[in-house]
C-alpha cells in the first residue's frame, strides 16, 4: 500500500496526520516521512491503525457494509415464509419431514438473532465512531 493512499483513508475518516501522529507519540514530521514511501511496512499500518483503535483491515476495506433494518426485517420475513429453502426447490414430501421442520425453526431463530445481533452492531460503530470524534477534538 501506498503512503499516499494511507493518508487518503485516514482524511477521509476524519483523522488529521497531526493527530494521528501525536497519538502514535511520533511527531508529525516523523509521520509524514514514514508515508512518504511508496510501500508502507505492515508494522507501520498496524501502528497506525493500534494508535487510532482500528483493525489493520481499516486500510483494506473500503466499507463494512451492515444490512438496513428494512433489509434485514425483509429476509427474516422470506426465511420465515420458507422462500429463501423454497428458491433451492424443496419438494413438499421433504419440507413436510420433521428434521426438515426442525432445521428451518433453527434457520428461523438463526436470523432473529442475527437481526438483533446486526443491529447492536450498527450501535456500536456509531459509539466508536462519536467517541473517536470526541477523542480526536481534545487532540
Amino acid at each position: 500500500m501506498k503512503g499516499i493512499e494511507v493518508k487518503k483513508r485516514l482524511q477521509n475518516n476524519g483523522f488529521s496526520l497531526k493527530a494521528v501522529a501525536d497519538l502514535m507519540g511520533e511527531t508529525p514530521q516523523n509521520l509524514n516521512s514514514m508515508l512518504a514511501a511508496q510501500d508502507i511496512k505492515t508494522g507501520t499500518l498496524e501502528r497506525i491503525a493500534k494508535a487510532i483503535n482500528k483493525s489493520l483491515y481499516f486500510f483494506f476495506d473500503e466499507k463494512i457494509t451492515l444490512m438496513d433494518e428494512k433489509t434485514i426485517a425483509q429476509q427474516d420475513a422470506d426465511i420465515k415464509a420458507g422462500k429463501v429453502i423454497e428458491s433451492v426447490g424443496v419438494p413438499a414430501s421433504v419440507s413436510n419431514h420433521p428434521a426438515y421442520q426442525n432445521l428451518l425453526e433453527k434457520v428461523q431463530e438463526l436470523a432473529t438473532e442475527n437481526s438483533n445481533l446486526n443491529i447492536e452492531l450498527k450501535d456500536a460503530y456509531k459509539e466508536i465512531s462519536e467517541l473517536q470524534k470526541t477523542l480526536l477534538n481534545r487532540v
